[in-house]
């Protein structure tokens, strides 16, 4: 038998086939076209999963699960609370289940990543595990002695709704200077393009042909490695945020690895070695032998995949 693994994100819907040794045997992928529609999302998964089953000239019946990455808190069945999707209170699981006639079981997207990482990834191994994910959200997931911790509603982990600088800028949970506004792929590429707007000598204006609403990260990224001025200081500033983060994360729990996922984590090094720069010097156990390890996450889109089976 196999599971179906969908990793559902504010951007992109991603699916795979997952076999019993914790392999994808075969993937696909959507853009998320009906935010705030539900009923729309659960009939794009469901044409996924039937896709998947062609691809492997397989019938649904051999399929034993689909887990489903949610960005935000679930119990049980239903998806509470997920405002970057615009889900609440939302029977997800049974609208999937009745296009599939498989069960479905919900779990946050982060923790479903860091399952992923845990059991096949860069966590493979912690005694006690936080995944940082930097994607269209940030999110957060600690794994302690082999078990996520959940908390008392199931919703521990959204570090995104830290707030990292009062009255700051506002965020889409509805408080402001959250850590998702200033952290998130989205958050960056909303930085550079209110720069590049004020400063037509950034190179962001020629990458875009001066239409900045075409800026995400890997072009932000490849402006910085062309040595522009304008996109050097807004990573500077980006990184004092992120570092505030990961260094309230470290302080609070002390894991033994914290990993970073999402996608600004596929920069690698760029980002690595700068994060971990400036959180040895900030840290409250600086001057301790034992530090948090800060690792990358390795398996990209696919720990969603594998954690949420």
């Amino acid at each position: 038998m196999y599971r179906v693994g969908i990793d559902l994100g504010g951007t992109n819907i991603c699916g795979g086939v997952v076999d019993e040794k914790n392999e994808i045997i075969a993937k696909d992928e959507l853009l998320t076209r009906h935010t705030s529609e539900p009923e729309l999302i659960a009939a794009d998964i469901a044409r996924m999963i039937f896709r998947l089953a062609a691809r492997l000239n397989v019938s649904m019946s051999a399929f034993d699960v689909i887990g489903i990455g949610i960005p935000g808190s679930v119990e049980k069945d239903i998806v509470r609370d997920a405002n970057n999707i615009g889900f609440y209170d939302v029977p997800f699981a049974s609208m999937v289940s009745s296009r599939t006639g498989l069960p479905v079981t919900l779990i946050n997207d982060t923790n479903a990543a860091a399952r992923g990482e845990y059991v096949a990834g860069s966590g493979k191994g912690a005694a006690s595990f936080f995944m940082l994910t930097l994607g269209t959200g940030v999110g957060g997931a600690y794994i302690y002695k082999g078990d996520i911790v959940e908390g008392c509603d199931l919703a521990a982990g959204e570090i995104g709704h830290m707030v990292i600088r009062v009255d700051g800028r506002q965020c889409s949970c509805g408080r402001r200077g959250c850590f998702e506004a200033y952290c998130s792929a989205s958050a960056l590429s909303l930085r550079a393009r209110e720069a590049a707007i004020t400063n037509e000598f950034c190179l962001l204006n020629k990458f875009t042909d001066n239409d900045l609403y075409k800026i995400d990260g890997k072009m932000f990224f490849k402006a910085l490695a062309a040595g522009d001025k304008t996109c050097a200081d807004i990573f500077d500033s980006y990184m004092r945020d992120l570092t505030a983060g990961v260094v309230n994360v470290i302080n609070l729990l002390q894991p033994d690895v914290l990993v970073i996922g999402g996608g600004l984590s596929g920069v690698g090094n760029v980002l690595l070695d700068d994060l971990k720069r400036r959180v040895a010097g900030e840290v409250y156990s600086l001057h301790s032998d034992t530090q948090t390890e800060i690792r990358i996450a390795s398996l990209g889109n696919d720990a969603g995949i594998i954690g949420a089976v």
